[in-house]
């Protein structure tokens, strides 16, 4: 069995205070690469798709697109919830 998963975001949690920091965001990429020279604007987010097996996953977290950008626009009173 398999997990396809649409990856729209990525990064790590700092070592020192676990704080998330997100260092890719791929539908900007897909965007930019698009805008830039034509060349890719064939590709589109979707295309991103990665397939995993079932056995190789050892965690998986929730993660909600609407509630992470309601916290990035208010950050005073996100920083607990995102950390």
């Amino acid at each position: 069995m398999y997990v396809r998963i649409l990856p729209l975001i990525s990064g790590y949690r700092s070592e020192n205070d676990h704080k998330i920091n997100f260092t890719t965001f791929y539908d900007e990429i897909i965007e930019e690469i698009g805008n830039e020279s034509g060349e890719l604007n064939y590709v589109e987010t979707q295309d991103l798709e990665v397939v995993i097996p079932i056995a190789r996953i050892v965690s998986i977290h929730l993660f909600d697109l609407k509630l992470y950008e309601h916290f990035r626009e208010k950050p005073e009173e996100a920083g607990a919830a995102v950390q």
